[in-house]
């Protein structure tokens, strides 16, 4: 082999080094609101994102003004959760989930089952709620 051949030989290495380490990339997800985001990604990935739970508030209230003071407290049990509900709303009850007297929990999007109990031994009850984003109200009595 002469030297020009050898000569040659190395540019086309140096050509396929070169080309390959350059050609390369990393694909993932590409969105920041993703819990898998990859900024170093440089293709996005079709489908491979994945994005946290949504929630939604859901508020239990009461309007009866003589629930408390007669049955005493109500507790809600929903997904393992508790809360307590100490006072009532006057009509029409409630706007919003802003807490004023307990009763409010704070679940991922879905379809649940509660249990109502009163802390004097009054009837209790039992429900099912479907939880969208934002708030959600549930009135008891």
């Amino acid at each position: 082999m002469n030297l020009k051949s050898i000569f040659c030989l190395q540019i086309i290495f140096l050509i396929l080094i070169t080309t390959s380490c350059c050609d390369k990339t990393t694909t993932g997800c590409k969105d920041p609101l993703a819990t898998n985001y990859d900024r170093n990604a440089d293709e996005s990935c079709d489908g491979c994102c994945t994005y946290p739970p949504k929630q939604g508030g859901v508020l239990f209230w009461s309007e009866d003004p003589n629930a408390i003071p007669t049955c005493g407290t109500f507790t809600i049990l929903i997904n393992n959760k508790t809360t307590i509900i100490t006072g009532y709303y006057n009509n029409p009850g409630p706007v919003n989930c802003v807490n004023v007297f307990g009763g409010y929990v704070l679940l991922d999007v879905g379809t649940y089952q509660y249990i109502i109990t009163r802390s004097s031994g009054c009837p209790g009850g039992n429900g099912t709620i479907t939880v969208n984003e934002g708030c959600n109200l549930v009135k008891i009595d």
